[in-house]
C-alpha cells in the first residue's frame, strides 16, 4: 500500500492513499476514544500518542486530497464539495492548545472520513456488494453493528459516575434502548423514564454516548452516511442509491440525494428550535445556562427521535402542566412520529401555495392515512386513559391537570416513554390502552417502532371491505393494491406473534414480578416506547437480553428481520391448481 501511494501514477495514489487514509484515521478515532474512556489523559505518554494518531490522521488526509485534487477535472468545484472537511481542519489547527474542542473536532472529523473512506477500500466494495442484495440486512446489521459499538464505550470507567464503567449485559441493554430508541433502563442513570435500580449513574460522558446513539439510531447509519459523502464531496454508486432508497420507501433516485439533505436538515432544524425553546424554560428552574443549554438539546433529541430518556429521575413529572416544556416535546414527538417523508410534504411550501383546503386534497394517500390514524389515536388514547385512569395515576389531579396529563401520555404512549403520570399507579384497564397504544407505534419513515399506523389503518379497511363484500380495499377514493393488504396482515401476525413469545418466556423466568407490569414492559420494548410499570430494573439476565431482543425487533421490525435473514426470495417455477379451504 505504500509502495504503490510512492511510486504509482495519481489514480494508483489515490486508491492507496483512500486506504491510508482510513487507517489513519481510524487510528486517530480509537486512539481518542480509549484514551477518553479509560481516564488516560493524565499521562503524558499517552496523550502525546493521542495526539500523534490524530496529526498523523490530519496528515494522510492532506496528502490524500492533494491527489484528488490533481485528479480532479474541475478544480474549483472539488475545492467547493470539499469545503465541510476544509472546515473541520482549519477550526482543529486554530484549538490546537485546546484539548477538548481539538478531540471533539478531531473526533468528528475521523468518523466522517472513515464513514466515507471505507466504501472505496476494496473490502468496503466487496462487503457493500454482498449486502446491497439484500438492503433489509443493511439496516438489520447496521443497527447491531450500532448497539454494539454504544455497549463498548458504555462499559468504559469515564461513561460512569463511579468510574467502573456499567456491567456487559447492563450497557448493552442501555446502548440497545437508546440505538433503538426506546427508553427503558436498568441502572439509575438519571436519563430514563423508568423505575431506577442501582446507585450507579452515567457521567457526562455516558450521557453524550446516550445522546449520540439515541441521534444516530432516529435517523439511522444509512441516512448519516450518506450525508456524510455528500459533506465531503463524495459521489454514491448506483448500489448505494439503491440501498438507500428501500430504507427510505424513496422510489425516485433522482431526488434520493435531496432527500437526504431536506431530512437532516429538517431534523436540525427542529431540534435546535426545540432546543432553544427548553433551554430557555430549564433556564428558569436552573443555576447554571450552561446546564439549562445542554438539558434543552438532551430533551429535544430525545423528544424529536422518540427515545424518551431523560435527565430527570422522574421524568416529566415535575413539568406537567408546564406551559412551554410539554407543548414543544409533544410537538417534537409527534414530528419525530409521523415519518420524514410526511413532514418532508407538511413543510413543503409549495403544497399549501392554492390554499390549506385544497393542499390538503393534494396530500399524497400515505400522508392523509399517517395524519388521520394519528390524529385518532393522539384523541381516541386521550378519551380512554382519561376515562379508565381518572383515578389511578391522575387520582388528586384537576380535572385540567387530567386532561393535560391524559393527552400527553397518548402523545407520548406510541412512540416515546416520556412520562408526567406516576405509572405505578396506573389501573389495569388503562394499562391495557397503553399496550394497545404502543403495540400500534409510530408511521413508516418515522423514528418510532410498533406495527406502524398505516398498517392497522390498511388492515382497517380490508376489514370493512370484507364485511361489506367487497372485493376491492379503498381509501380516500383510491384501491390499495392486494400486495399492501398482504404485507399489513404479515407485518400484524408477525408482531403479534413475536411479542406473545416474548412475554411468554417472561412469564415463565420472571416468577417476581408481576403479569400486568411485565406485559406492560413487553409491549413497551417492542414498541420502542420506554414507558414503565417498574418492571425492568427487577429482570434477572435472561430476561434482560429477551427485552434487548424486543428493543431491536421493534425498532427495525419483524418482517425487515425476517427478510434480513431469509435467502433469496423467489417467485417459483411450479403453479399449483388452487385448493379450498375452510376459515372463520
Amino acid at each position: 500500500m505504500i509502495l504503490d501511494f510512492l511510486h504509482g501514477d495519481i489514480p494508483t495514489r489515490v486508491q492507496a492513499g483512500s486506504n491510508l487514509t482510513l487507517l489513519a484515521n481510524t487510528a486517530a478515532l480509537i486512539a481518542v476514544i480509549i484514551a477518553e474512556g479509560n481516564l488516560l489523559w493524565n499521562s503524558p505518554v499517552s496523550t502525546a500518542g493521542v495526539y500523534a494518531a490524530m496529526l498523523t490522521g490530519v496528515a494522510a488526509s492532506l496528502v490524500f486530497r492533494f491527489f484528488q485534487w490533481k485528479q480532479a477535472v474541475v478544480r474549483m468545484r472539488f475545492v467547493k464539495d470539499t469545503w465541510f472537511e476544509t472546515l473541520l481542519l482549519l477550526l482543529m489547527l486554530a484549538l490546537f492548545d485546546h484539548r477538548l474542542p481539538f478531540v471533539l473536532l478531531g473526533t468528528l472529523r475521523s468518523l466522517v472520513l472513515v464513514a466515507v473512506t471505507f466504501k472505496s477500500t476494496r473490502f468496503g466494495e466487496h462487503l457493500g456488494h454482498n449486502l446491497s442484495a439484500n438492503p433489509a440486512k443493511v439496516f438489520a446489521l447496521s443497527f447491531l453493528v450500532l448497539i454494539l459499538s454504544g455497549a463498548l464505550l458504555l462499559t468504559f470507567p469515564r461513561a460512569t459516575t463511579d468510574l467502573q464503567g456499567a456491567s456487559f449485559v447492563d450497557a448493552v441493554f442501555t446502548s440497545a434502548s437508546a440505538a433503538c430508541v426506546t427508553g427503558l433502563v436498568v441502572l439509575n442513570t438519571n436519563v430514563g423514564a423508568g423505575m431506577m435500580a442501582h446507585a450507579q449513574t452515567f457521567s457526562l460522558f455516558g450521557q453524550i454516548v446516550i445522546l449520540l446513539l439515541m441521534q444516530i439510531g432516529g435517523l439511522g447509519i444509512m441516512t448519516l452516511s450518506t450525508a456524510a459523502v455528500v459533506l465531503v464531496g463524495g459521489k454514491l454508486s448506483f448500489r448505494d442509491k439503491r440501498v438507500i432508497s428501500d430504507m427510505l420507501d424513496e422510489d425516485r433516485a433522482v431526488t434520493l440525494i435531496g432527500l437526504v439533505k431536506r431530512i437532516v436538515l429538517m431534523t436540525v432544524a427542529l431540534e435546535s428550535m426545540g432546543a432553544v425553546l427548553l433551554g430557555l424554560r430549564f433556564w428558569h428552574f436552573m443555576d447554571s445556562s450552561a446546564r439549562a443549554a445542554y438539558y434543552g438539546v438532551f430533551h429535544a433529541v430525545s423528544a424529536f427521535n422518540n427515545a424518551g430518556f431523560s435527565l430527570f429521575p422522574s421524568s416529566l413529572m415535575h413539568f406537567d402542566t408546564d406551559p412551554v416544556i410539554i407543548p414543544v416535546i409533544s410537538l417534537l414527538i409527534i414530528l419525530g412520529g409521523l415519518g420524514f417523508s410526511v413532514v418532508n410534504i407538511l413543510f413543503s411550501p409549495g403544497q399549501w401555495r392554492q390554499g390549506f383546503r385544497q393542499g390538503i386534497k393534494r396530500l399524497p394517500i400515505h400522508a392523509k392515512l399517517v395524519l388521520w390514524s394519528t390524529l385518532f389515536l393522539i384523541f381516541g388514547g386521550a378519551l380512554l386513559l382519561l376515562i379508565f385512569d381518572y383515578n389511578g395515576s391522575m387520582a388528586g389531579l384537576t380535572f385540567g391537570r387530567k386532561v393535560v396529563g391524559a393527552l400527553f401520555q397518548s402523545i407520548s404512549a406510541r412512540t416515546t416513554g416520556f412520562n408526567s403520570l406516576d405509572l405505578s399507579r396506573t389501573t389495569r384497564t388503562a394499562a391495557l390502552v397503553f399496550v394497545l397504544l404502543m403495540f400500534v407505534g409510530a408511521s413508516p419513515g418515522g423514528t418510532g417502532g410498533g406495527i406502524k399506523t398505516t398498517t392497522v389503518a390498511v388492515f382497517l379497511a380490508a376489514l370493512r371491505s370484507m364485511l361489506r363484500g367487497r372485493e376491492e380495499i379503498e381509501v380516500f377514493n383510491r384501491r390499495i393494491a392486494k400486495s399492501v393488504v398482504q404485507k399489513a396482515v404479515a407485518i400484524t401476525a408477525l408482531a403479534f406473534t413475536f411479542v406473545m413469545g416474548a412475554l411468554l418466556l417472561l412469564l415463565a423466568t420472571q416468577p417476581r414480578v408481576p403479569t400486568v407490569p411485565l406485559m406492560f414492559e413487553t409491549f413497551s420494548a417492542f414498541g420502542t416506547v420506554g414507558l414503565s410499570m417498574g418492571a425492568t430494573p427487577h429482570l434477572n439476565t435472561f430476561g434482560k437480553w429477551v427485552i434487548i431482543l424486543l428493543m431491536y425487533v421493534g425498532r427495525i421490525g419483524p418482517v425487515t428481520l425476517a427478510l434480513a435473514v431469509a435467502e433469496k426470495r423467489s417467485k417459483g417455477t411450479v403453479l399449483y391448481p388452487e385448493g379450498k379451504v375452510v376459515v372463520g
